[in-house]
């Protein structure tokens, strides 16, 4: 059996460099949690084991997955999984899936109701503040 890993910890609690990475991304967080580059299947014991630990302890479970091979190449020697890492990732899934599989254009499917440019890594917004107009 499978289940989805967050990578960045959805435990608001983890320690360490998460407790850093959680900071720094601030109200961007949850936004950058579940997007698709930071998810990945591992087993449901393997996804127990390695949900609140950091990245380098994470790396002997994610070393046996293609998925969990390209997180630690992308991360690198140091380990960093950032909102860098997270969405350029995502992206690259994005990208994977387009190039492979035919999706419905606008309109086309009812149950579609989303561009897929406001859906998935393609729809985070940047770092910068935006300015807020007056209602």
């Amino acid at each position: 059996n499978l289940s989805v890993e967050h990578v960045l910890p959805q435990n608001q609690n983890s320690e360490g460099a998460w407790a850093e990475v959680r900071l720094e991304l601030g109200r961007r967080f949850e936004y950058v949690l579940h997007d698709l580059g930071n998810l990945t299947l591992l087993a449901k014991g393997a996804n127990l084991a390695v949900q609140d630990i950091d990245l380098k302890s994470k790396a002997g479970v994610y070393v046996h997955t293609a998925d969990g091979a390209d997180i630690l190449r992308r991360a690198g020697r140091n380990c960093k999984w950032t909102e860098t890492e997270i969405i350029e990732r995502g992206r690259s899934i994005v990208k994977f899936m387009v190039e492979r599989w035919e999706f419905p254009e606008e309109g086309e499917d009812p149950y579609v109701d989303d561009k897929c440019d406001d859906v998935l890594s393609k729809g985070v917004k940047p770092l910068r503040q935006r300015k807020h107009s007056p209602e």
